[in-house]
């Protein structure tokens, strides 16, 4: 039995199926497959396109894919354009700290961490200090997106994120080619993956007991499922919601208690046109810096769509601000950033807008994706790998210490346990 229909689900359970004569089911908690994948207004920031799963699933499926650029048009909260080579400057210094980060947490430990926003604002300051540079306005305001940037990457508030590991799965090989978007999402992947496959949705496990042989599962509605293999693909919030018995060992249960759900949440916004193509010479990205926040823009309108479509995520403070006021006051703060930035323009009302609610999902585990605490061993994602009884399985993107927080290791990790079961 496999638990839990996300990319990680469905690539286990269909592997599963076509080399096991065993029967083979997946449970789903929802009314439907695929996760936050199986939505069409979805589409995460894929990294890199060369021997990615996600970008070989996306040929094979015969979905289009855009590369996004490295470099692209930064506005202010007026509409005015920053120079492209201050950008490219202030980029420069943001990421040279990032480095001097990664020297300075050579030989810490744990007992050293600090939140990424403390430390890198040090060694900000020390820069300004040791150079004599002072920043204008204009590079303060860039550094500020820069910062909101990574915290999209971090999945919270930079007060939160851990300076030693926030980037952890850098420290392995991981893919080439740059970043790139899947317009309308990986449903047509989800629908390939998903058929042909023994599915039940809306079943919701709530107990496993492999004591004994069978593994006996239970669900919500009082239905119950024998096995002689269980794997378990849903996040860890979720995960610690399920009974074992017995208890899973402590070692799991203490790297359960070290990760944590992400603060992101996704708007997207669909028109009847792409106002905006002209005045970002076409780019498929676009930031803007607001005395609040700050945004990013992706273009994911499909190839032959007359209609336009913007996409961008919120994180850390932000969300929490915006988990009381209704979709609409949302999407109404954010066309008036629009029609800030193109002032010259005459910005249209969208025709469709989608706000995410991950923050308020329990089968996502209240999240996008699953990152460590400051303070929290980088090993506690093997830990949540390792089998148990050779009954227990897991996967997911929080197994997957190499390509953590990203559906590739969703996708790899239920490949990784497949392996460990059928041998």
């Amino acid at each position: 039995v496999v638990i839990g229909g996300g990319l990680s689900g469905l690539s286990a359970c269909r592997q599963l199926t076509q080399q096991l004569d065993d029967k083979v089911t997946l449970l789903e908690a929802r009314g439907h497959v695929g996760g936050h994948s199986g939505s069409c207004d979805f589409s995460r920031i894929h990294h890199g396109t060369i021997n990615n799963p996600i970008s070989v699933l996306t040929t094979q499926a015969g979905v289009a894919v855009c590369k996004l650029p490295s470099c692209y048009p930064i506005f202010s909260k007026d509409g005015k354009l920053y120079d492209p080579d201050l950008c490219r400057r202030v980029n420069f210094h943001f990421n040279a700290l990032l480095d001097a980060i990664v020297e300075w947490r050579k030989g810490r430990t744990v007992h050293d961490d600090l939140p990424l926003n403390k430390q890198l604002t040090a060694m900000h300051d020390g820069f300004v200090e040791e150079t004599g540079i002072a920043f204008t306005q204009e590079q303060d305001d860039l550094l500020k997106y820069n910062k909101s940037c990574l915290e999209t990457v971090c999945g919270c508030s930079l007060d939160e994120a851990s300076t030693l590991s926030w980037d952890e799965s850098c420290d392995f090989a991981q893919f080439g080619g740059g970043d790139f978007v899947v317009p309308g999402g990986l449903s047509v992947v989800v629908d390939k993956l998903s058929a042909g496959l023994d599915i039940r949705l809306n079943t919701e496990v709530v107990n496993i007991n492999y004591q004994s042989h069978p593994v006996t599962i239970a669900t919500r509605t009082g239905e119950i499922f024998t096995a002689d293999k269980v794997l378990l693909t849903v996040p860890p919030q979720c995960l610690q919601c399920i009974e074992f018995s017995p208890p899973l060992e402590s070692d799991k249960i203490r790297a359960l208690s070290e990760l944590t759900g992400s603060q992101s949440e996704q708007i997207v916004l669909t028109f009847t046109t792409r106002f905006w193509s002209d005045t970002v010479g076409g780019s498929a990205v676009f930031g803007c810096v607001t005395e609040t926040t700050c945004y990013t823009f992706y273009d994911l309108t499909q190839v032959g769509s007359e209609c336009g479509v913007l996409q961008t995520f919120i994180s850390g403070r932000c969300v929490d601000s915006d988990k009381l006021r209704t979709d609409s006051d949302i999407v109404d703060c954010l066309m008036k950033r629009l029609v800030a930035i193109f002032p010259q323009l005459t910005v249209p009302t969208p025709v469709h807008t989608y706000v995410s609610r991950w923050c308020s999902d329990v089968f996502s585990g209240c999240s996008l994706f699953t990152r460590l605490k400051i303070h929290s061993q980088p090993e506690s994602y093997d830990i949540l790998a390792r089998s148990v009884d050779n009954k227990i399985f897991f996967a997911g993107q929080a197994t997957h210490r190499q390509f953590a927080q990203s559906s590739a290791g969703a996708f790899l990790s239920g490949v990784r346990e497949v392996s460990k079961i059928v041998n």
